[in-house]
């Protein structure tokens, strides 16, 4: 008996902090971002990328969301001698953990979903997304924190290879704002 009135006790003393917690901050939010991103190749990848992804805070510490991104990445291939873009547009569900509520809020992310890659070279018709483009489930990691309504984000997307067997992972870099969220 003692048991049970000390997990009633301690789980009415989290559902009080909990709602506390919330009481602080908005719930929904829209992160818009843009940022630089680089991958694996033989001589070099440069790319650009853009992401918007509305989120809901379950708990303060915890959001989650869907988040769509559209990346360029140039990849040069010394061996074959020729250059190609990939375009890799994705979308992910999210999710993110913030230890701090502060102004500084750092945080750890995770996103699950589909990339799709296409390829645009000197060896295919130039179709972006037609017969030469793949679908590919993939994994997303990323850390960063926000402050006073700015993102600043890390990123590495698990997003597999294209029709070509070339690799599309990718290391992005972005900054971004949101709308909505923060402290009431």
């Amino acid at each position: 008996m003692k048991r049970l009135l000390m997990l009633v006790t301690g789980y009415l003393f989290l559902m009080t902090v909990n709602v506390n917690a919330q009481a602080e901050y908005k719930q929904f939010r829209v992160d818009l971002g843009l940022g630089l991103c680089t991958g694996k190749s033989e001589y070099g990848t440069f790319g650009r990328m853009l992401y918007l992804e509305p989120k809901y805070a379950v708990i303060p510490q915890l959001s989650t969301g869907l988040k769509y991104e559209t990346n360029m990445v140039t990849r040069n291939l010394r061996a074959k001698n020729y250059m190609f873009v990939q375009y890799i547009n994705s979308c992910q569900a999210t999710a993110d953990y913030y230890p701090k509520q502060s102004t500084f809020r750092p945080f750890v992310g995770a996103g699950l979903g589909i990339y799709l890659i296409g390829v645009d070279d000197e060896m295919t018709t130039r179709k972006i997304f037609g017969g030469n483009s793949q679908n590919n489930f993939g994994v997303m990691f990323r850390t960063g924190f926000d402050i006073s309504h700015i993102r600043l984000m890390l990123a590495y997307n698990l997003a597999g290879k294209d029709k070509s067997t070339n690799n599309a992972n990718f290391l992005s870099v972005s900054i971004g704002a949101y709308f909505g969220g923060g402290k009431k």
